[in-house]
């Protein structure tokens, strides 16, 4: 994703409990559930394609690896 900016809200506690709900049944952390939620509410929803790199990615750096971004042609020849 590159770097980004950091910042800091305070919840409720009752909000901070489902936001942690919900990014679990999502498969998320609560970073990336937040930050596709306001995303989809500035319109800057990314595509499906965009996403599955996103985690691949972050799944790659977390094993110590590297992944080279892919264009749609050959995502369709996988």
């Amino acid at each position: 994703m590159g770097k980004g900016k950091v910042i800091t809200v305070t919840l409720p506690e009752e909000t901070w409990r489902e936001l942690k709900r919900k990014a679990f049944l999502e498969g998320k952390s609560i970073s990336a559930f937040v930050r596709e939620r306001i995303e989809e509410e500035l319109g800057r929803k990314s595509t499906v394609y965009e996403e599955a790199h996103r985690e691949l990615e972050e799944l790659s750096r977390r094993i110590g690896g590297h992944l080279d971004k892919w264009n749609r042609e050959e995502l369709y020849e996988l």
